[in-house]
């Protein structure tokens, strides 16, 4: 594996501007819950930024990932680069729900418990880089409108199957669905899209933090979803600064941000400059 530096920069995070809106906010204050195979609670550039943590399949605080994913998106959102990557958000706080095992499976009990938790904790931001293709029992929608009736953003993949089917729980109308994009800031062929779709981001070879302190390269609309949670998380702790409080439909207003809506990207790539 390649050696990583130190505040390395991924593509990914300067095709959305978030270099760029470092001057104005990091993330500072706010609370991201990611819903997924749980954290590398000792790797370098995420410990300092979890705040708590639990394990929905024993009810534990081992949060410990014992596949990839959760790791990877973590990073993307909040990674501080004292070792290596930085994420869009590195002052983010991190609220980590283990709701799934390492070959990203979980049940509807997990996921909706994932949900709970972030609740709780009182979080601006859901990140649920999962999906399933069925559609779900009305439960768990009725869990996500719980979350998105406290003013909690929700952020989801489209899925990577690369058709016209907008995975579950992205397809509910309180999710922000995000879509994959690739370097020329196109739709990637792997993400699935439809008329659900909010938004792409960068989802092709990107470069995050990986278990046992390392780092790795990773493709999928889970990270577009990460990249607008921590995206999300820099506009939110901006506009606080300013004595602001966005709700979810300020943030939406801000996707759109004048532009027209296709089926296949939405309202296109998600950037920060002009937000």
């Amino acid at each position: 594996m390649e050696k990583i530096e130190a505040g390395t920069i991924d593509w990914g995070v300067k095709a959305i501007k978030a270099d760029q809106f470092w001057s104005k906010s990091q993330g500072e204050g706010v609370k991201v819950a990611i819903i997924d195979t749980g954290i590398d609670m000792d790797h370098p550039d995420l410990k300092d930024n979890i705040k708590a943590g639990i394990n929905m399949f024993d009810h534990t605080e081992n949060i410990s990932d014992d596949g990839y994913h959760g790791t990877h998106v973590a990073g993307i959102i909040a990674g501080t680069g004292k070792q290596g990557v930085v994420g869009v958000a590195p002052k983010a706080e991190l609220y980590i729900a283990k709701a799934l095992d390492k070959n990203g499976n979980g049940s509807l009990a997990s996921v909706m418990d994932g949900i709970s938790f972030g609740i709780n904790h009182e979080v601006d931001i859901l990140c649920m880089s999962l999906g399933v293709s069925q559609e779900l029992p009305p439960i768990l929608e009725q869990k996500i409108l719980e979350a998105y009736n406290r003013g909690i953003v929700i952020v989801g993949a489209t899925g990577n199957s690369g058709i016209q089917s907008v995975e579950y729980p992205a397809k509910y109308d309180e999710v922000i669905a995000v879509g994959g994009a690739r370097r020329d800031l196109n739709r990637a062929d792997f993400s699935s899209y439809g008329w659900e779709t909010d938004i792409i981001a960068p989802a092709v070879d990107i470069l995050s933090t990986y278990p046992d302190g390392k780092y790795a390269k990773v493709s999928g609309t889970s990270m577009a979803s990460a990249f607008v949670t921590g995206g999300t998380a820099l506009l939110i702790s901006y506009h606080r600064k300013l004595g602001r409080e966005l709700t979810v439909s300020d943030i939406k207003t801000m996707i759109v941000n004048g532009k027209d809506r296709d089926i296949y990207t939405g309202f296109g790539i998600f950037e920060l400059l002009y937000c």
